[in-house]
């Protein structure tokens, strides 16, 4: 974006498509709830959630159809994956080893391009290792739920009059972010008190109290 201006609509404008692009997949979802009402007993039992609808791609619609909807499937996938790695090799570059070594543009997307490289493999690996694991959404909400927290807590606490300093704020956003890695995983506490779907809640949650915590001491300290 050029501009803030374009920024601010670019947000926008994913937002809303984000909003209505959720609203049809929920719809799919309740489709093929309604369907497998009707048709009861064609819906294997042991079938996971997210393998439903590839299920009825492969035994409801013909073959024409089901192939364009597989291609159209894979090309967004694409899209989704290759812009996301694109952007972490940037802010990589951009954030971060341009100021630490700073060199030619040639030799930065020289860089770049193995950052991308390794994002992807990183990336390849951790699918890898979470398969099997749980249905997609859950495990989306889940590992999602690490980060948007703090990163939640970080924009309100930017928003502020009197925002914390930087290296203030980062340290409270990863106390944040680890509280909710280590709620996550399985340990001594029951079940029931992992956060689950509130992850992200935690996350935000501590990230403001660290922040909060902080921001009094260095205030005390002022004073005396």
């Amino acid at each position: 974006c050029r501009s803030i201006a374009e920024a601010r609509r670019a947000a926008w404008l994913g937002w809303g498509l984000g909003f209505v692009i959720t609203l049809l997949t929920l719809f799919v979802g309740l489709a093929l709830y309604g369907f497998y009402r009707v048709h009861s007993g064609v819906l294997p039992e042991d079938l996971a959630g997210d393998a439903i609808l590839p299920f009825f791609v492969d035994t409801e619609l013909p073959p024409g159809v089901a192939g364009l909807l597989i291609a159209a499937i894979m090309a967004a996938a694409m899209s989704s994956l290759d812009s996301a790695l694109s952007s972490l090799a940037t802010t990589v570059e951009v954030d971060f080893l341009a100021r630490l070594r700073p060199a030619e543009e040639s030799d930065r997307l020289r860089r770049a391009r193995w950052l991308t490289l390794a994002a992807g493999i990183l990336a390849t690996t951790a699918a890898l290792a979470l398969a099997g694991r749980g249905t997609l959404l859950a495990l989306a909400v889940q590992v999602m739920g690490w980060f948007a927290g703090p990163v939640l807590a970080l924009f309100i606490l930017a928003l502020r009059r009197h925002p914390p300093r930087p290296g203030q704020a980062l340290f409270a956003a990863v106390v944040g972010a680890l509280t909710v890695l280590l709620a996550s995983v399985p340990g001594p506490w029951p079940e029931s008190l992992r956060p689950g779907i509130w992850s992200a809640a935690l996350g935000a949650s501590v990230t403001l109290a660290v922040s909060a915590i902080g921001t009094a001491i260095g205030r005390r300290r002022e004073r005396s």
